[in-house]
């Protein structure tokens, strides 16, 4: 009996592989795989707008992104892209191994904002290496605009010697020249962990804690000729090391977390002022007034209203504010709300250019937007709604960005400024 008609196919495939000459049975398709269309990256970026209109919340996005991140290669370097835009990296938690892994494979690149939590003490010995700040590769985070550092809770920092200084070795070693827009941290360091920022002449906005009683001027690292685009400052207090990085900058934006207390010379350093925000700090009559006159160019004011108001039925705090010429938005925080804010509310118009008026009650708040019109009739002149679980920090990031015409990129949607401080 002869041999099998398939048998005989296999032997002839196996020499014709063996002859190393074209198998006829195969097709010339199947070696050579077609390329894909390609998609202009800005037409991805529409595809992707168009999926995730349909979530109202950032924090809902991040699931879809990740699952097209994992199913779509034509979508992956966009789906990327945006899920790790926003990093937070948890120190010594198992999700910073996961993190770390991820930014060292491909995603270091993606990062624009950058939050590292529970900071603190020295490392002890055999702790993880790869849930460190140390598994963070900085060198290769080339976008990175914004870097949010919050210290461990549990950690009493009496004394900065306690305070590790590996990330901000890192930080001077790694992190590329003239990158960085906003440095917030809330650990208290000494100047001399903060000479990366030297090399980042960038710099916008500065969110830091020394511990420190006297700060020689010889080691603030800041100023016009240096870092000529700071602009905004963020501290726990007004105290002489604030008040020495305001004298030699041209700042914007204030935000004073703890203890508000006015310098004796305060005009000298308020020149550019536009924004002041001390919304957990009380301000009484005679310090509102100190305020107003010294800081003439303000847009923008927060504050929490003292209790000398409700003694006060002549006499509210718009009868103060209109004194400001420019003032467009402002901001005020009540014990409950009574009598004095049915006041107020009323009272708002008195201020020419006033465009947004926010009361917040603890998790509440109740917002009037002017309509533009003039006709002296509340509910004609100004638009109100009702907030609830309301974040001021970032409604304040939007103030800044609409009045002062910068670009709604820049509004951080990585609230942990406002936690810096506790």
């Amino acid at each position: 009996m002869g041999r099998p008609s398939a048998k005989k196919s296999k032997t002839l495939r196996q020499a014709t592989k063996k002859s190393g000459q074209r198998d006829p049975m195969v097709s010339q398709a199947a070696v050579v795989p077609r390329p894909g269309p390609f998609i202009p990256p800005e037409i991805l970026s529409m595809i992707l707008d168009e999926l995730l209109d349909e979530f109202d919340d950032v924090r809902d996005e991040r699931p879809q992104l990740s699952i097209l991140a994992r199913t779509s290669r034509l979508l992956q370097v966009e789906a990327e892209r945006r899920l790790y835009e926003r990093v937070r990296f948890p120190v010594g938690e198992p999700e910073a191994q996961k993190i770390a892994a991820i930014l060292q494979s491909r995603a270091a690149p993606y990062v624009r904002f950058l939050g590292i939590e529970n900071y603190g003490v020295v490392r002890r010995r055999g702790r993880t290496t790869n849930r460190t700040v140390s598994a963070l590769p900085f060198a290769r985070m080339t976008n990175l605009s914004s870097l949010y550092v919050t210290f461990d809770s549990g950690v009493d920092f009496t004394f900065t010697d306690n305070v590790d200084p590996e990330l901000f070795r890192l930080l001077d070693r790694d992190l590329a020249p003239n990158i960085l827009q906003t440095f917030a941290n809330s650990l208290p360091v000494p100047p001399s962990y903060l000479h990366f920022l030297e090399r980042q002449p960038c710099l916008e906005c500065i969110s830091s804690n020394y511990n420190l009683e006297k700060l020689e001027e010889s080691e603030l690292a800041f100023s016009p000729a240096t870092h000529p685009y700071l602009v905004e400052l963020e501290g726990s207090s007004l105290d002489e090391k604030m008040l020495a990085l305001m004298h030699r900058n041209r700042i914007r934006r204030l935000r004073i977390f703890v203890n508000f207390m006015l310098p004796e010379n305060w005009a000298l350093y308020t020149t550019h002022l536009v924004r002041l925000d001390v919304l957990t700090c009380q301000l009484g009559p005679v310090k509102l007034c100190e305020v107003v006159r010294c800081c003439p160019r303000l847009q923008i004011l927060e504050f929490t209203v003292a209790p000398q108001w409700n003694f006060l039925t002549d006499m509210d705090i718009f009868d103060i504010l209109r004194l400001l010429p420019e003032l467009r938005v402002c901001a005020i925080t009540l014990a409950f709300f009574d009598d004095f804010f049915e006041r107020m509310i009323y009272a708002c118009s008195k201020c020419e250019k006033l465009e947004s008026f926010l009361v917040v009650v603890g998790v509440l708040a109740f917002e009037l937007l002017s309509t533009g019109q003039k006709t002296g009739d509340l509910d004609k002149d100004w638009e109100h709604r009702r907030l609830q679980d309301f974040d001021v920090t970032i409604w304040t990031g939007w103030q800044d960005a609409r009045i002062e015409d910068l670009p709604v990129q820049s509004v951080s949607s990585f609230p942990l400024a406002a936690h810096l401080y506790p």
